[in-house]
């Protein structure tokens, strides 16, 4: 109930209504008034003054609220990591993939990881292709997952507090559809693809295509550089369809109709990471150990 009083407090101070806080709380603006008294009753303190222009924090409403303010975050924290310990033990791993790369780890990365686990559990959350849904999936590392699998990126990991492991590493290729005359098994060169239209993933979401990008733009300038947000069947085919090739890497080589793969001509590599809590360390070494002790 405490708690309850708090958030409240904390919604009306933000937004210097009852009635404000209430249509964000569900609930009626007197039942907000009475969690207000009913916690200025409990800390003997006045914490706001009532005008016609709202309600506006007394001084030691304020300094009440740069408190709970950091408590409440606190207490975020303590729900998620009991959550976590909850849900995540060493029978049970959660591993968070976003669908950029989903179909490619699935059908190659982890198609036997499931039988070499030895009982222990593999769960998969998927998140969406978007940066915000990347965002979103690195944020959850710790909480609603065990870890996350994406390039690898130290900068990345460094932003969200985590740790990373790399876990292999594929060249790129080209998916080219059948009816375009690049046909052969010999590397394609950058200044090759000039006259083509060229699907890659949007600028942002990793540097190294980013770094693969500009490449191209300076050795293949007449390219149009086109946008693929995920590789599935469904954007294949779209691309199939509108005579695009496809930068991708060695490992989502999977049979996608009409389209033939040639490796490119490139120093650049894709690096695939685990993304991890340092509190996991060890239960993330033991996962790999796992795995490794019978490729």
């Amino acid at each position: 109930m405490f708690h309850q009083h708090i958030l409240t407090f904390l919604q009306v101070a933000e937004r210097k209504s009852f009635s404000a806080a209430a249509e964000k709380l569900y609930l009626t603006p007197n039942a907000v008034k009475k969690r207000i008294e009913a916690l200025e009753h409990d800390t003997g303190l006045c914490l706001f003054q009532r005008t016609n222009q709202g309600c506006i924090l007394t001084n030691a409403g304020l300094s009440l609220y740069r408190d709970l303010l950091e408590i409440n975050k606190l207490y975020s924290a303590a729900i998620a990591n009991a959550t976590y310990a909850q849900r995540h033990t060493q029978d049970v791993l959660f591993v968070g993939i976003m669908s950029t790369f989903a179909e490619a780890f699935m059908s190659n990365t982890w198609h036997n990881v499931r039988q070499k686990l030895h009982g222990q559990q593999l769960h998969i959350n998927y998140y969406g292709a978007t940066l915000s849904d990347m965002d979103e999936m690195f944020k959850k590392v710790g909480t609603a997952t065990t870890m996350c699998v994406d390039i690898y990126d130290k900068e990345l990991a460094k932003k969200y507090g985590l740790s990373v492991q790399k876990i292999s590493t594929f060249p790129l290729y080209v998916g080219v559809p059948y009816n375009i005359a690049l046909s052969g098994n010999l590397p394609l060169s950058m200044e090759a693809l000039s006259e083509y239209s060229i699907a890659t993933l949007p600028r942002g979401r990793a540097k190294v295509f980013d770094a693969i990008r500009e490449e191209l733009l300076q050795k293949a300038p007449d390219a149009k550089i086109e946008t693929i947000e995920e590789y599935n069947i469904r954007s294949m085919n779209d691309c199939s369809m509108k005579q695009q090739l496809v930068l991708m890497v060695q490992n989502q080589i999977v049979h996608y109709p009409f389209f033939t793969f040639r490796p490119l001509d490139t120093v650049q590599k894709i690096d695939f990471g685990i993304y991890y809590k340092k509190r996991d360390e060890k239960m993330l070494t033991d996962f790999l150990k796992k795995i490794e002790a019978e490729d």
